[in-house]
């Protein structure tokens, strides 16, 4: 079976806020994330739509994903953060991933709920 990759979402807090000197503020908090991150790997660090990704690009990076996170829940200007498994826009993709990705939490359930909201709004599906 592949290896399923996995990435860090980390959403902004109050920083959105902050007007004029708004990117100053993000500018400080993704060189933060690439510091923390860069001592367990090669990371690509992004903001986009108020979420900050943290990618690994190697094997390395891909094996401390778990220690990464464990070091950015301490970086102050974060409200949430996540670990999500990467795939295909495609349903079924999608499907498959989510079973590889949480057996323990699928174990038994014949259905699920997912909620999100689309940034690609020419996905074919809505959210629900």
């Amino acid at each position: 079976m592949e290896r399923i990759k996995e990435i860090i979402l980390c959403k902004y807090g109050e920083v959105i806020l902050k007007g004029a000197n708004r990117s100053a503020f993000e500018a400080q908090l993704l060189r933060d994330v690439r510091r923390r991150a860069a001592l367990s790997g090669q990371f690509d660090v992004r903001a986009q739509q108020s979420t900050v990704y943290v990618e690994p690009l190697d094997e390395a990076a891909e094996e401390a994903v778990d220690e990464v996170y464990e070091r950015l829940k301490k970086v102050f200007g974060f409200v949430a953060l996540c670990k999500a498994a990467v795939c295909e826009k495609d349903m079924d993709a999608i499907l498959n991933t989510a079973r590889a990705y949480l057996p323990e939490k699928l174990a038994g359930v014949s259905t699920f709920k997912c909620e999100s909201r689309r940034s690609d709004k020419r996905f074919p599906y809505s959210s629900l």
